[in-house]
């Protein structure tokens, strides 16, 4: 029986869980993970596409859309740690196999006193031609034997999918680019001999949809900040930490809501097969906006006098605040237009908020 040579697991989960594994049948096959951040799995049905590199993976392997876990481990959402995308490497070190990644967020961090045989770490956004250049270094390693399994992580098409939009031209335009690449590792493959030995898994840790100001849930003033240890953060999932004494009353401030587009979990109402509501690393809390929603959080919130300086000499309304304007009014003149003698006081509030926002 030959090994399963393809296997594409294209993952559109609305709580993200980001372990994956393979399995093979021989020592001597080797796996070359290639992870897509963001990449939804109906990308390959946008208008217009065509996409002859991964057409050949569909036609000589096999797809999966739906998630896959390893060894039983219940999943957690996906790069809320570094070494979350990375820990496949910690269930393959301790088997003597060599490990090769590139780009790839969190390699470079130690996990179970273990790191991969060879880390580039993650320095910002990788571009296509450092797609390009781990590919040609993962052919080279595979001819070699030098490598058991490599890892290449690619975030374009998260990025432009965020910026632009997932049904974006410019989006498809870097689908294409990533599709132009697959083409050619399978060449490559091919020509080098190697395409019976290497398996190739390209997977993603999520998916996305649009968004829009007219479907926002906002939940700024129905939860008392007072009795919350930590909220993060903002968007279609928000995960609340309350004081201990005080998760039964932010859950039920947020239940008063009855918001239809908005669903209020205690971590242990979460579904079951979300697999999600054992870990430790689950809020006691978890709020899920319905698809296309986007939850508004106190830390979305613009506070502070500085932020009603800016907003009287621009002649626009605040946003929601916390902010006290008699401790500013003095620094403006009476039309609330112009600076009258504080300059300097002014610009020490401006500085003190941007710092604050890195």
């Amino acid at each position: 029986m030959q090994p399963q040579r393809f296997l594409i697991n294209l993952s559109y989960m609305f709580l993200i869980f980001g372990y994956f594994t393979a399995v093979v049948e021989s020592s001597q096959q080797k796996l070359l993970l290639i992870l897509l951040d963001g990449f939804r799995w109906d990308y390959f049905d946008q208008p217009g596409l065509d996409l002859p590199g991964f057409t050949r993976m569909f036609e000589q392997g096999v797809t999966k859309s739906s998630f896959i876990l390893t060894g039983g481990t219940t999943g957690n959402q996906s790069g809320s740690q570094p070494q979350d995308r990375f820990r496949i490497i910690s269930f393959f070190t301790p088997q003597q196999k060599t490990s090769y990644m590139y780009h790839w967020p969190g390699c470079d961090v130690t996990i179970r006193n273990r790191k991969p045989t060879y880390c580039k770490p993650y320095k910002g956004v990788p571009q296509i031609s450092d797609l390009q250049e781990s590919i040609a270094e993962s052919i080279q390693l595979f001819k070699q034997d030098s490598a058991d399994l490599v890892g290449i992580y690619v975030e374009l098409t998260d990025k432009y999918g965020h910026k632009y939009g997932p049904k974006s031209q410019k989006l498809n335009e870097i689908i294409v680019e990533v599709d132009k690449e697959i083409y050619k590792l399978m060449e490559s493959l091919e020509n080098d001999g190697l395409i019976d030995e290497v398996n190739i898994m390209i997977f993603s840790d999520h998916g996305m949809t649009d968004v829009s100001q007219q479907r926002l849930v906002n939940i700024t003033g129905h939860v008392d900040m007072k009795d919350v240890d930590v909220m993060l953060d903002s968007g279609p999932n928000v995960y609340v930490w309350p004081k201990p004494d005080k998760i039964e009353k932010v859950y039920n401030d947020l239940k008063m809501m009855n918001n239809p587009h908005l669903s209020i979990y205690k971590k242990e109402e979460i579904p079951e097969e979300w697999f999600y509501k054992r870990h430790y690393r689950i809020s006691p809390i978890v709020l899920i906006a319905e698809v296309g929603w986007y939850i508004i959080t106190v830390s979305e919130e613009t506070t502070g006098p500085g932020h009603l300086v800016m907003c009287s000499l621009l002649d626009i309304q605040p946003s929601p605040h916390n902010g006290t304007w008699s401790a500013v009014s003095e620094m403006l003149k009476s039309s609330g237009s112009l600076i009258e003698s504080s300059i300097s006081v002014l610009l020490s509030i401006v500085a003190i908020m941007i710092i604050s926002f890195i």
